[in-house]
């Protein structure tokens, strides 16, 4: 072990746990690595001691809590521009995907299943306590969008939709099961909201993760940025909408979300290399020959 007085340095935890027992095995075991530890037993200490000065730099969350659960503890402490930056580890006894993601989406950065081995639970917390996801961290990300966003063109600037930051080059270090839960989750979440999509903060912030984490999720797992998804979603909906007779140019434009129907005719016409009106002309076999030379070119539906 370590000397004492090591842990003035050494990094700080905040264990929340409901029960005595799980807790008592937690502290045994971080306590021989000489980290410096907090403890609370319900989700409403653990929102109180996480924002207390020292600041923990990970937080170990049970989900399965009265009053308060670790999803929504985590979703307050992401919420809170003072703890934020924290990476949260679920700890739960359910190994179903979908409450993984429903963690993912609260935002978590990882879990450890009940019965915790303390071996596994030592190194994902290394692993976390290794990333650059400290308050500094965090500040130099947010120094770098507000650059970012000086430097933009001013209609960037003023566009309040999903924004060209979406498309802000990233590494491309291998995938993990973090990356494909964001990527799902988001996923879903535009496609319920093709006609009113946020903005990549927003979105984000909907998510549960930072702007750069999901950049380089969609970049990781799509090889491409956000925005570029959003309208690749856009137009394969605009394709399938006008198999429909039953719906005009004008209520296809509006149920996607396009402010008139000429700024969904140019966005078609850049995706498909014509417009929407020959592209329904020539799925149901009623193209006139005077406009044969505006035949859509081949594309995947």
């Amino acid at each position: 072990m370590r000397p004492v007085d090591d842990r003035e340095n050494s990094a700080h935890i905040l264990l929340v746990d409901d029960s005595p027992a799980d807790l008592k095995l937690l502290v045994q075991e971080l306590d021989k690595k000489a980290y410096r530890l907090t403890v609370a037993m319900n989700g409403r200490q653990a929102y109180a001691r996480a924002q207390a000065l020292p600041r923990p730099d990970l937080i170990l969350l049970d989900v399965c809590m009265p009053q308060l659960d670790g999803y929504a503890t985590c979703t307050l402490l992401k919420e809170n521009p003072q703890t934020a930056h924290i990476p949260i580890i679920f700890v739960t006894a359910s190994s179903h995907l979908d409450e993984r993601l429903r963690g993912f989406q609260s935002g978590a950065a990882d879990y450890v299943l009940k019965p915790y081995n303390p071996v596994e639970v030592l190194a994902r917390i290394r692993v976390h306590l290794s990333k650059p996801s400290s308050a500094a961290a965090d500040a130099a990300f947010a120094h770098a969008g507000r650059t970012e966003a000086a430097n933009a063109p001013a209609c960037a600037r003023e566009n309040p939709g999903l924004m060209p930051d979406m498309d802000i080059q990233l590494p491309a270090p291998m995938s993990n099961a973090t990356d494909q839960a964001i990527v799902a989750t988001t996923r879903r979440y535009l496609q319920e909201n093709l006609a009113n999509p946020p903005s990549l903060k927003s979105l984000a912030r909907q998510i549960g993760v930072h702007e750069r984490r999901l950049t380089q999720a969609f970049r990781i797992l799509l090889g491409k940025s956000v925005k570029d998804y959003l309208r690749d979603e856009r137009m394969h909906s605009a394709q399938k909408l006008l198999h429909l007779k039953q719906l005009s140019i004008s209520e296809i434009a509006e149920t996607l979300g396009f402010s008139s129907p000429a700024n969904f005719a140019a966005a078609f016409r850049r995706h498909a290399g014509c417009s929407p009106v020959i592209f329904r002309q020539q799925l149901q076999g009623e193209l006139r020959p005077l406009d044969e030379q505006n035949r859509c070119p081949p594309m995947s539906q």
